[in-house]
Parts: structure tokens; C-alpha cells; sequence
């Protein structure tokens, strides 16, 4: 019978026994600090399981940091967000006349269906960290636009344009879809005066994605 190992990224385990084989064949703990993480134009992800398998599951954590917004989107693949710690706002969207955005937060959970579009906005004033349950297609899409971070690097910064073009190209070659800037700001001033006045958003914002991706 396997035993429950504790990882170590710099550990074998068993002699010869490689890490990737623990962790496809042994139940075993992960180690935060030692998840690999990307830095996705402001928002971070870390893996905890590898996105090995395009349509087999992936589970990351995402932060989304103060004031940065994630404007309007679709892909193919599903996502539910488990919050962790902190709140955004998450925006159901299903026309541009027919949109509500709503809170999430620890003890909610938000479901995207395939195709859905949705977004999300931070306009608190702490770091929302969430569980996201999606396919390896997906996950890897993240690794392939994002920049290596450790774990407990915090820094965030707004993305530079070499980074915008790299996303901008890689997600058409996956198939998404981004809304246009104009799409996004509409729903974004929907609730600006429910959450805070304009001066004090502080959004470091990345609507200037969607501006020549609109399909």
C-alpha cells in the first residue's frame, strides 16, 4: 500500500525514484512555498497540481492584488473559484443590457461554464486569494503568458507592452476571447459609486489588452 510522502522540490524520494513519479503515483502534501508560480499581467498563479494533461484537472491558487482588475473574457474551459481569503467581485455577465457583479469571498463559490464571459475587480484594500479548479489547458496557457515568481514574492506591476503583445498573441492562439476596453469600462463604472469613489480605485487596470482582440 502507498504512503503519503511530504514534497521537497530539491528531495528524491526512495533512492532513484524521480519527484515527478511521487507525484503522479503517491497521495502526497504540498508545500506552498515551494509551488511554482507565475505573474499574469498583475494577478498570480500557483500550481498545485501541474497542468500535465490538457483536459485533465488543474488546481491553482490565484491572487488577485488591490486594485487590479481582470476585465471582461471567455474560453473554453471551466473554472470555479473557492475563495481563501479576502473579497472581489466577480462579474456574471450575459448580455451588455444583463450583468450583475457579485461578491466573492470565503464560504461562496463562483462557477464559470465553458464559454461564459465573466471578470473580476479588487477594489479593497487587501490581496483576494482563491482556490481555481480548471483543465491543465488552461493552466498551461497561464504559464506560457506569465513570468517565473516565487511564492512570496509580492511585487506587482503594471504589465509592459513586450508582456500585452505576448498575451494578446498567445490567447488568440488558444482560441480565447477578450471583450473590447469599451465593453469592460461600461461594466466597470456599473459599480464604481457602490464601491468607491473614482479617486480612490487606484486600478492599475489592463483594459488596454482588449483593444485589438475583439472578436
Amino acid at each position: 500500500m502507498a504512503s503519503a510522502v511530504v514534497l521537497d522540490s530539491r528531495t528524491r524520494v526512495r533512492g532513484n525514484r524521480t519527484m515527478t513519479n511521487v507525484m503522479t503515483r503517491f497521495g502526497h502534501l504540498v508545500q506552498r512555498a515551494n509551488l511554482d508560480a507565475v505573474n499574469v499581467l498583475g494577478p498570480t498563479i500557483e500550481y498545485v497540481t501541474e497542468p500535465a494533461n490538457d483536459d485533465g484537472p488543474c488546481l491553482m491558487i490565484g491572487t488577485i492584488p488591490p486594485g487590479v482588475v481582470v476585465p471582461i473574457h471567455s474560453h473554453d474551459e471551466p473554472e470555479t473559484f473557492i475563495p481563501i481569503s479576502g473579497r472581489i467581485l466577480g462579474l456574471a455577465y450575459r448580455s451588455d443590457e444583463d450583468f450583475d457583479w457579485v461578491t466573492i469571498e470565503a464560504g461562496k463559490a463562483f462557477h464559470v461554464p465553458p464559454g461564459a464571459k465573466h471578470g473580476f475587480r479588487n477594489p479593497g484594500q487587501e490581496s483576494a486569494v482563491m482556490y481555481i479548479v480548471s483543465t491543465g489547458r488552461i493552466g498551461r496557457f497561464f504559464r506560457e503568458v506569465g513570468e517565473r515568481k516565487t511564492a512570496r514574492d509580492t511585487r506587482s506591476h503594471a504589465p509592459s507592452p513586450e508582456a500585452t503583445q505576448r498575451f494578446l498573441a498567445v490567447a488568440k492562439r488558444y482560441g480565447y476571447w477578450n471583450g473590447t476596453a469599451e465593453l469592460s469600462n461600461a461594466a466597470s463604472r456599473s459599480i464604481a459609486s457602490a464601491v468607491c469613489s473614482s479617486r480612490s480605485l487606484r486600478t492599475r487596470t489592463i483594459n488596454v489588452l482588449f483593444t485589438s482582440n475583439a472578436q
